[in-house]
């Protein structure tokens, strides 16, 4: 069980007080927090291509515009996602014995 923090404690670290107050990220070190903190996603044709990669699944949903348990959905069953794509979480790694050509 944590220890309760002290209102001293609070009212040191909140506001100006605290290190990052008034400061941003920037894109590069988003980006950097994305890739450690996100599952990536990679897009490969149903040949067999790698077409896309992104660098954490609402980037992928943003991009075809779908539900973010649809795009995990088929990364980890290997179904034919809009009958053009195959998507999955680890690079280098198409399922081509497994894939579900018929979509859901």
């Amino acid at each position: 069980m944590k220890k309760p923090r002290s209102d001293e404690y609070r009212t040191n670290i909140s506001g100006s007080n605290n290190h990052f107050f008034g400061k941003t990220h920037s894109a590069e070190s988003k980006t950097k927090i994305s890739l450690a903190m996100g599952s990536s996603i990679f897009v490969y044709s149903y040949e067999g291509f790698l077409v896309n990669t992104f660098c954490s699944v609402r980037k992928a949903t943003l991009n075809f515009n779908i539900n973010r348990t649809t795009i995990l959905i088929y990364a980890k069953n290997s179904k034919l996602f809009k009958n053009k794509w195959i998507l999955s979480t680890s690079a280098n790694n198409f399922p081509t014995d497994s894939i579900n050509l018929k979509g859901k």
